[in-house]
């Protein structure tokens, strides 16, 4: 599962306490909210675009999503995704006449026969294994890091994304500094 990770290499940090020799704790302050925030914004777009890329509530996404923030001794901040199946009852489960329906990747609505929600065991999905009463076997649907790693394209540009939000607020966040002093 790959990890969204924003480093910042120790020259470029050399670099800027250069520009802010006289100030160099405030150089580490422009980098640590300039990552921070690019971090932020880029989760944000990452649930958007890969609940729609695959029809996953976007409250369901963000709930996996870890996140480590950059501090002063470390200048990296990562998002983790939940590498774990997503349960059915995430994804719309409704019981049907026929078994389960649910939102599968995509969006669309797929059937399960012979499934079944349990109620008393927090809507959890369930399927008998054979003709007899027991055993049965809970159901889980896709992975968020199955749908990360099918979408290349969406994976580079929000990569890319990244690498531009960060020189955006790296520059606001200069000037902001600038501008106090």
């Amino acid at each position: 599962m790959d990890d969204i990770e924003i480093k910042i290499d120790r020259r470029q940090t050399r670099r800027l306490e250069a520009l802010f020799r006289e100030f160099p704790r405030k150089a580490v302050r422009v980098l640590l909210t300039a990552i921070n925030a690019t971090l932020k914004t880029l989760r944000s777009r990452l649930v958007k675009r890969m609940s729609k890329v695959g029809g996953i509530k976007q409250k369901v996404l963000r709930d996996r999503m870890t996140i480590k923030r950059a501090g002063k001794r470390r200048l990296w901040a990562r998002i983790r995704m939940g590498g774990g199946r997503i349960p059915i009852r995430d994804l719309g489960a409704r019981q049907i006449k026929s078994g389960l329906s649910f939102r599968g990747v995509g969006g669309r609505r797929q059937r399960i026969p012979g499934a079944f929600l349990v109620e008393k065991i927090a809507r959890h999905a369930f399927k008998r294994k054979g003709e007899a009463r027991k055993p049965i076997v809970k159901l889980h649907g896709v992975s968020f890091a199955h749908v990360w790693e099918e979408q290349d394209a969406e994976r580079e540009a929000i990569l890319a994304e990244g690498a531009e939000l960060f020189e955006h607020y790296l520059d606001q966040k200069f000037k902001w500094i600038l501008s106090t002093l």
